[in-house]
């Protein structure tokens, strides 16, 4: 089994926060690390995926700095496909927070879905909730939010 953490961090300029990363890797020993919104320049990412202990690097700088990808040496892992929302190895992504934006990314997912004929992991934060449940605080969801994701990932 490949262990794997999915973390969006909002930021990694904070010494906790990176303490807490360093604490995460060192205990669950991932091979892929993502980390959604690190928030950082592209000099501490590097530095970060070093002092971590991993030998590859994808970031999408040249975007908008909302995903980072690091793997180990022994993981094979190429970039397929890349825009303002999702990098896909396995799929990785950061949807938009409006309801409209991110039906695209639900469409563009579906019909990569037809294509791949091997397991895959779509992992991230969806910027909604499927149930009542999952919400603690913040802003409100609208049913038609959680209808259209529930749709999605069953």
């Amino acid at each position: 089994m490949m262990n794997s953490i999915i973390w969006n961090a909002r930021g990694i300029n904070n010494k906790d926060t990176r303490y807490h990363l360093s604490f995460l890797v060192s205990k669950y020993n991932p091979m892929i690390l993502n980390i959604l919104e690190p928030k950082a320049n592209s000099r501490k990412i590097k530095n970060l995926s070093k002092k971590l202990g991993f030998n590859n690097l994808f970031y999408d700088h040249e975007v908008n700095n909302h995903i980072v990808v690091m793997w180990k040496m022994d993981v094979d892992l190429s970039i397929v496909y890349c825009d303002d929302q999702m990098a896909t190895f396995k799929v990785l992504l950061m949807p938009y927070v409006l309801k409209h934006a991110r039906r695209r990314i639900w469409e563009s997912l579906l019909d990569l879905s037809n294509q791949i004929k091997v397991p895959w992991i779509v992992g991230g934060d969806f910027n909604v909730i499927s149930n009542w449940n999952e919400k603690i605080g913040g802003r409100l969801v609208d049913d038609g939010s959680m209808k259209e994701f529930n749709c999605f990932i069953i």
